[in-house]
């Protein structure tokens, strides 16, 4: 073939596919901060993270419609998660478990922002029922994520291990990490680490870059107080927004009125987004975007997890069953799993418990006040 030939086929190739586009790509530094732990990168794990953020970048068209609800979700969880005294960086974990996709669900069954499943979402106080899931919304999920993750590092001292718990859950996390890195602010990855931890450090490197480069549509959300029992209807023709834009965006609920249980708030702009919890009586928020109604500031007073709540842990164990006890609550108080009482013991799900029985309890904590007493501002 000649050189010639060779020019005029490029040309062509170019005429005909405008549209592919060749991924881009970023450099995994050797070393870099999350969470405000430094992260020394080796060489094989620097590759594991190259191929995801590869990944990321591959379809620019996907990208972009991720980055437009990154830059409209974000100021929404940064702040929860400032007032909650977790690190900036997890709002990165929350793009890694769903795109930032209200009603997302995986292969487990795992609903929502924060991918929680319902026994989960449950245990720390989220409403899921016929008539809303809070695990869609995006202020009541991100309290509860911030909860359960500042639960796990206390338990386990360190913010990279409570990222990889967030995947495995407490009990099985200790197969997943090294020992020195608890309470350790300086720590080693490798091909070896899970892959959920430098899928995490991927995302960091990727959306940090990308949303400095980004330009946004002219969208943002802003929060609607109002009485609850109001049908969204009427919410809509009052503030004179498509139905469709408050469905769209406040995926948690189900009914046709606001929920009558607590306060709830939706959000709008020139779309409306989802609930808050505020602790003024009896008001649900919309979220709306920002140009289409008047301009209304709406005061939420931050949940922040009880300051004098304790930590317990306990090792070879021997717990009474009390009144009112079964395998469940006693599982959840030490946070571990139903199996892990039932093997420890010997026994099954077709064991009845009587009051007084002992249990062995292997390993395990619990919170003083339990978990379920500090989740009831958010319940």
């Amino acid at each position: 073939m000649t050189k010639p030939l060779i020019i005029h086929l490029a040309k062509l190739l170019f005429i005909f596919f405008p549209f592919v586009n060749v991924a881009q790509s970023y450099p995994v530094p050797k070393t870099t901060q999350f969470a405000g732990i430094t992260i020394n990168i080796s060489k094989d794990a620097q590759t594991i993270i190259h191929n995801d953020i590869k990944n990321l970048l591959n379809n620019k068209t996907y990208l972009n419609v991720k980055l437009d609800r990154v830059l409209l979700y974000f100021p929404i969880v940064e702040k929860i998660l400032a007032a909650q005294g977790v690190p900036d960086d997890f709002k990165y974990l929350c793009v890694q478990e769903s795109g930032l996709l209200p009603d997302a669900v995986s292969k487990s069954n795992a609903v929502g922002f924060w991918q929680f499943k319902r026994e989960t979402a449950l245990d720390f106080g989220l409403r899921i029922d016929e008539q809303i899931d809070e695990r869609k919304n995006i202020h009541a999920s991100t309290r509860v994520a911030c909860l359960y993750l500042k639960r796990n590092f206390q338990v386990l001292n360190n913010w990279i291990s409570a990222l990889n718990s967030y995947r495995t859950g407490l009990g099985n996390v200790y197969k997943f990490i090294p020992k020195e890195w608890y309470g350790s602010q300086n720590i080693s990855v490798t091909a070896k680490t899970d892959f959920y931890v430098l899928r995490a450090i991927a995302h960091k490197i990727v959306f940090e870059k990308e949303i400095a480069n980004y330009k946004p549509s002219n969208i943002s959300f802003f929060e609607y107080t109002f009485n609850t029992g109001k049908s969204v209807v009427f919410i809509a023709k009052e503030l004179n927004v498509s139905e469709d834009d408050i469905w769209k965006y406040n995926r948690w609920i189900n009914i046709q009125s606001a929920p009558e249980d607590k306060p709830y708030t939706l959000k709008e702009g020139m779309k409306i987004i989802d609930l808050t919890l505020s602790k003024a009586s009896r008001e649900v928020s919309i979220p709306i975007v920002k140009g289409e109604v008047a301009t209304q500031n709406t005061e939420i007073e931050e949940f922040k997890l009880n300051s004098t709540v304790q930590i317990h842990q306990v090792n070879n164990y021997t717990h009474t069953v009390k009144n009112g006890e079964n395998f469940y609550s006693i599982a959840r108080r030490y946070n571990v799993s139903v199996t892990d009482v039932w093997t420890w013991n010997k026994m099954n799900k077709d064991v009845k418990l009587g009051v007084g029985k002992k249990l062995f309890i292997k390993f395990g904590h619990y919170y003083d006040p339990p978990a379920r007493i500090l989740a009831q501002d958010i319940k």
